[in-house]
């Protein structure tokens, strides 16, 4: 009896490891990165992101959105009939 609860023990973990590892490749699968994206910003061109290459990305992208808030800004100001402010 005991010989057989350690083999469904044992059988059981061996599971939970397979499980456990399959999940971490799907995470891994997932922080993939865009091939649009690699091509622009990975310069030494080894398939990652160097903290260097993520700076730009994270400049390039701080720099457009002060953009959308003009066109969102300048947009409402348009559908409230004018300036800002006026009543």
């Amino acid at each position: 009896m005991k010989t057989n609860s350690l083999v469904i023990i044992a059988g059981l973990c061996a599971l939970m490891g397979i499980a456990t590892a399959e999940e971490g490749k799907a995470k891994a699968a997932k922080k993939e990165i865009a091939p649009e994206i690699l091509e622009k910003y990975d310069t030494d061109k080894d398939g990652k992101l160097s903290k260097e290459e993520k700076a730009a990305m994270k400049k390039d992208k701080e720099a457009a959105e002060p953009k959308k808030e003009k066109k969102t800004k300048k947009k409402a100001e348009e559908g409230a009939g004018g300036e800002a402010g006026e009543i």
